[in-house]
């Protein structure tokens, strides 16, 4: 297989069901780097016959601030980031490699995704439909890389160059294979929201709060008409509400956090400031 010069960046933690087939699809790349995060099954032996390296880091709950440590380390600009359990088709790569060949200017690609739940491709809720779309390849040069859940992507520029693959064909992400894989999975990203939403100039409100959940049943119900298409998926509805409502508990949490912090810095200037004045 003829490689491109792109960097393709896999962050795997236990997580070898589907990173065989994951890291196959990937090997038209020129540089192929799987970072482990401390597994103990079959991962980082899948991952020798097939990465250009194996990178071993500590543990780390959040895969963006992986992406912030690892990719100034990779060779190429163009970063393609997937997670293991997604998989190219055959016919996407194709497509990819026959954009790159043009050498036409761009700051992301994205292309078609479908979320697959206990091996169910999702038509409704807000991770289903024909309309997702996924980041799949990155130019470095024009993109700032945050350690913040859901928001770890910032260009440099206003208006980025997009390209957005018309592709028929689709990555499948198989998501979650289990609702106790389903809520330890969010229960990790709704402890860090808090700081993400923090950071993106957020700032909690009950009101905002109620109306995000109610818009989020909204979009997931109506809009994606989650509810035709049976329990699991009215279930992921309200899920997806229900971790909305924590996201912006969590940023309530980080706000308090915030200003207790703050007031333990002025509370200790001040202390120097009267000690600083009795010794005059």
């Amino acid at each position: 297989m003829d490689k491109v010069l792109v960097s393709a960046l896999v962050v795997v933690y236990n997580e070898d069901k589907y990173l065989d087939k994951c890291l196959k699809q990937l090997l038209f790349c020129d540089e192929l780097i799987v970072v482990d995060l401390g597994s103990c099954n079959k991962s980082l032996q899948i991952a020798a016959q097939c990465a250009t390296r194996i990178i071993s880091l500590p543990f780390i709950d959040l895969v963006e601030e992986v992406h912030c440590r690892i990719i100034p380390r990779l060779k190429n600009d163009l970063i393609l980031m997937i997670d293991p359990d997604e998989i190219l088709p055959n016919e996407m790569i194709y497509e990819i490699k026959n954009i790159l060949s043009k050498n036409i200017e761009f700051d992301e690609i994205n292309v078609p995704w479908r979320f697959i739940f206990k091996n169910k491709v999702l038509k409704g809720t807000v991770w289903g439909g024909i309309n997702k779309r996924k980041r799949i390849l990155l130019n470095r040069k024009n993109v700032t890389f945050l350690p913040f859940v859901h928001r770890g992507i910032q260009y440099n520029k206003g208006q980025p160059r997009i390209i957005k693959l018309p592709s028929k064909y689709f990555i499948k992400h198989y998501w979650s294979d289990s609702y106790r894989q389903l809520f330890a999975k969010h229960i990790r990203y709704v402890k860090r929201e808090g700081q993400s939403r923090y950071e993106n100039s957020e700032r909690y409100s009950f009101s905002k709060k109620i109306k995000e959940c109610l818009m989020a049943l909204y979009e997931g119900l109506i809009k994606m008409k989650g509810i035709l298409y049976g329990p699991r998926e009215v279930f992921l509805c309200f899920f997806y509400s229900w971790y909305i409502w924590q996201s912006n508990n969590s940023l309530r949490h980080y706000e308090k956090k915030i200003k207790q912090c703050n007031f333990n810095s002025h509370t200790v200037a001040q202390s120097w400031k009267i000690s600083g004045t009795h010794n005059k």
